[in-house]
């Protein structure tokens, strides 16, 4: 021990003589005897020094963009509250004196005005929340700042802060108390109550005429679920025309993977609904552009439509196969034709059907299937779990397509597509898994400069869905190995089976705990709503809560079941029935696994290591800007009434007041470019970047990044 001691001690004394005591500048002094600081920490502070240099300009500069920006709207707005006010001038005028003789241009420059009006009142009152924003984020950057580092530079800022236009704001105010009064003198009497009030009512938006496609489409796909029913209660559905083999569930599984795919565009509507009555702001967790962002109510009426479609064809075949009536159509028709419809409306290369967000789907599909080789996302690992619960839509792809293909939807007598195939199956369960596994492991890789042991978290989930290998392995080997007898009571079960066995509880509850403790971040005992979380956005549904987590738990056993080639335990149901069945709760769950999951991200605490977003949305209409040669004219939109709204619709529409009444030399520029207006929640670090260029043929764009 005295030899170790003496050895160690030794080490230490010659790595400080070589390391530290012959260093540049160590033990240096200057002429009056004062120690001199060593080279590298002169040049570390020197860095630092520029550092914060560089912070002080990028702040000076993003000020006076974010001021520049604010002056140049409200001088825009001034000038054309100034028209408006001298418009209305001579309506009144006309009201007085042409009464009679121009009553319906009257009535209908009244409705012009006010409607131009109330878009000129929200737009400053956006303008108004801009200043505001970015004010408050100037403090918090300060405030975080001097928090973070020994320099303090909030006091010394704090003066160009309250001398900025953005802290007062007395010009936007007086503009917004004109339009008030003016609003008031023309349309409520003078009463500046009435007046507020008006201004500030919901407008009518596109939701109306979507409620009606809705209504229309659910009421047909009632009458067609009725039809469907009667004929399974029937029981003439297996009377059908084809001998000697039941043709009918041969068609099943195609209808199987179309029915899928209309579930769940109905439970992603319903994801969105109650994200978006519980203010969470997917767009933002997903990074969904506002300008193609779908609400959930467009959502449902794809959703009803794609439901139509499916019922109608479901009801028609059967009820043609069946003898139930005869339309003259060769029954193999009608599971081509929604087949092939579906396919059309999915890879339609024009602006039909929701273009941008098909789009948008396709990429990212392809992005899940080559993420080990490129940049993931959080809507790539989404998008990858949803995938992995359609493994059972997977296998029915690939016999539709073997269906359609080999001709066997048209030979009464083939069975090729029935077939047991030993290899195709078990590597369409694989593969979902496996690009969630090399999503995992991608962002293992992407954040190894991030020396934290959460970052190993990323191969715990990758170690997840090894396990669920297991299963699919032994699943195919017992299937394609074992000739076991499941009506033999003495049977001794084989280690295919045995294996299949274990791995199917462990994949279970492996995949079930962490579900409960990361994906959701629940279970946390010391949380004052114990056992869940301190933050929770369906407080008033608590129990929703509960019901996650007890029929999570069940529910997983289904999923382990749509990854298993074959069932190696003998359950009394048929293997058709039982993949509906396994299919169909696995997409419910996997969808209301998908209402906690967002909830946690969206609040923080499921520990991300780096987001990349492309748009951070307002949680109103975003707005549209266009610059003339001289001015910025902050234009008018069509859709200001979803000022509670998380889900941006971005819609411009111009005042046709604005237009019908501006004179041609004094009218503004008509091309624009959108402004694209961010905002986190309680964001701390919102910036303004404006592009200002001296020619006036260039338009600029007006950016909260």
């Amino acid at each position: 021990c005295a030899v170790l001691c003496c050895a160690v001690c030794g080490g230490c004394v010659m790595w400080w003589r070589l390391c530290i005591a012959q260093s540049p500048g160590y033990g240096a002094s200057d002429e009056e005897g004062r120690p001199m600081v060593p080279v590298e920490e002169n040049r570390r502070l020197a860095v630092v020094y520029e550092m914060e240099n560089e912070i002080t300009r990028m702040l000076r500069a993003e000020l006076d963009k974010a001021q520049g920006f604010f002056l140049q709207q409200v001088h825009a707005f001034e000038v054309r509250l100034g028209h408006i006010a001298e418009e209305a001038d001579r309506l009144q005028h006309m009201k007085e004196h042409e009464a009679d003789t121009q009553a319906r241009t009257i009535q209908k420059a009244d409705k012009v005005l006010e409607r131009s009006l109330t878009h000129m009142y929200r737009q400053l009152m956006m303008l108004d929340n801009f200043a505001q924003l970015n004010y408050t984020a100037f403090t918090k950057l300060l405030e975080k700042h001097d928090e973070m580092t020994p320099f303090k530079k909030k006091a010394k800022f704090d003066a160009l802060l309250h001398a900025s236009a953005l802290h007062k704001r007395p010009l936007i105010k007086q503009l917004i108390t004109r339009t008030e009064t003016l609003f008031a003198n023309s349309f409520s009497e003078g009463s500046l109550s009435r007046a507020k009030a008006k201004l500030w009512q919901r407008q009518h938006d596109d939701w109306d005429w979507d409620a009606l496609h809705i209504g229309l489409f659910v009421g047909m796909a009632v009458p067609l679920a009725a039809f469907l029913l009667l004929f399974f209660i029937g029981g003439k559905v297996e009377d059908l025309k084809y001998t000697p083999i039941d043709k009918s569930q041969y068609v099943l599984p195609v209808y199987r993977l179309f029915g899928i795919i209309t579930l769940a565009c109905w439970l992603w509507g319903f994801n969105v609904f109650v994200w978006h009555k519980s203010r969470i702001n997917h767009s933002y967790i997903f990074g969904f552009d506002p300008s193609s962002t779908l609400r959930f109510h467009r959502i449902f009426k794809m959703a009803a439509f794609l439901t139509v479609l499916w019922l109608l064809s479901f009801v028609c075949y059967l009820g043609d196969s069946g003898a139930h009536f005869d339309l003259g159509i060769p029954v193999e028709t009608w599971p081509l034709a929604l087949a092939l419809t579906f396919l059309c409306m999915f890879f339609c290369p024009f602006n039909f059907f929701h273009r941008s967000s098909r789009l948008l789907l396709m990429k990212t599909i392809l992005s899940v299937i080559v993420s080990p080789f490129g940049r993931v996302t959080f809507l790539d690992f989404y998008v990858g779990d949803v995938l992995t619960s359609m493994v059972k839509s997977l296998v029915d792809f690939q016999y539709t397509v073997c269906f359609y293909t080999t001709g066997d939807f048209i030979d009464s007598v083939s069975d090729a597509c029935n077939t047991p195939n030993k290899v195709l199956p078990p590597i369409l369960s694989f593969l979902p898994l496996f690009w969630r596994m090399m999503q995992c492991i991608r962002i293992f890789i992407d954040t190894k400069r991030i020396h934290h042991v959460w970052r190993w978290k990323h191969m715990a989930n990758a170690l997840k869905y090894l396990v669920g290998f297991g299963v699919i392995l032994f699943s195919s080997l017992h299937e394609n190995l074992t000739t076991v007898s499941y009506s033999d009571p003495d049977a001794a079960w084989d280690w295919y089976r045995v294996m299949w066995v274990f791995f199917f509880v462990i994949s279970t509850l492996y995949t079930y705990t962490w579900d409960i403790l990361m994906d959701w971040g629940l279970g946390q005992w010391s949380s004052k709503n114990y056992p869940l979380r301190d933050e929770l956005f369906y407080s008033r549904h608590r129990w929703f809560y509960y019901y996650c987590i007890v029929s999570n738990f069940f529910f997983r056993f289904f999923w382990t079941l749509t990854i298993s080639k074959a069932v190696p335990v003998e359950t009394h149901i048929s293997s058709s029935l039982l993949g509906w069945i396994a299919a169909t709760v696995e997409i419910v769950r996997r969808f209301t696994w998908s209402l906690v999951r967002i909830e946690n991200e969206y609040l923080g605490t499921s520990d991300t290591t780096f987001r990349d977003s492309d748009f951070i949305p307002l949680p109103f209409s975003v707005n549209k800007v266009s610059r003339p040669a001289q001015n910025l004219e902050l234009s008018a939109s069509a859709d200001l009434d979803s000022a509670d709204d998380f889900s941006p619709s971005p819609s411009s529409l111009k005042s046709s007041w604005y237009n019908e009444t501006m004179p041609a030399h004094e009218s503004f520029s008509d091309s624009e470019e959108g402004a694209k207006f961010a905002s986190a929640g309680e964001v701390a670090t919102i910036r303004a970047r404006t592009i200002w260029n001296e020619h006036a043929s260039n338009e600029s764009d007006a950016i909260i990044n």
